[in-house]
């Protein structure tokens, strides 16, 4: 912070920055507006985790599973499980998840944007989203977790402007596929 900004700063009326956080404060009275679709709660909110202690491959077994359950004393409602781009997503795990009770959420890696984006991967895409409908079931695909992460341009190697289109592509060819399901 340079000096010019700290003494601007140092002069605003305490009354002024109390004034603004009581306009900004949200009450408890105040509408909630929730989302709707298959997986949307009315109230509340879902517990999951990621449950893989010993960075295993897969992650989230049902041992696993069922040894954080225990420990924590209530069944887990999402399941996360990671796969690479390169990997076939809607396996047993997510079977063995709809099984329980659960919701598997399928944490997809990336690969290039300028490969999905010309199109060469639109077959493979619809195969994995055929893969998750097969299912039977709705799950929460989350395509290239943390894309503004420090090792995004080694794995896609391209700029994070061409995100948005790569992940509207997936999601359109997800639909697609799934009828608006996923």
């Amino acid at each position: 912070m340079s000096l010019r900004w700290s003494l601007r700063w140092r002069w605003v009326p305490p009354f002024c920055v109390a004034g603004f956080l009581a306009a900004t404060t949200v009450t408890a009275d105040a509408a909630v507006t929730r989302s709707t679709g298959p997986l949307s709660l009315s109230s509340g909110a879902y517990f999951g985790a990621l449950v893989n202690p010993v960075r295993t491959d897969p992650s989230s077994t049902p041992a696993e599973v069922s040894a954080l359950e225990n420990e924590v004393g209530r069944r887990l409602d999402i399941v996360n499980h990671f796969y690479t781009y390169e990997q076939a997503v809607g396996t047993q795990g997510e079977v063995q998840d709809l099984a329980g009770g659960r919701i598997p959420m399928v944490t997809w890696g990336a690969t290039s944007t300028t490969s999905i984006n010309n199109g060469s991967q639109d077959a493979y895409i619809t195969a994995q989203a055929t893969r998750l409908k097969n299912l039977g079931a709705s799950v929460i695909l989350r395509y290239f977790h943390e894309p503004e992460g420090a090792y995004r341009s080694t794995i896609v190697g391209s700029p994070p402007r061409t995100s948005m289109p790569v992940m509207s592509k997936v999601w359109k060819s997800s639909v697609r596929s799934r009828r608006g399901t996923i």
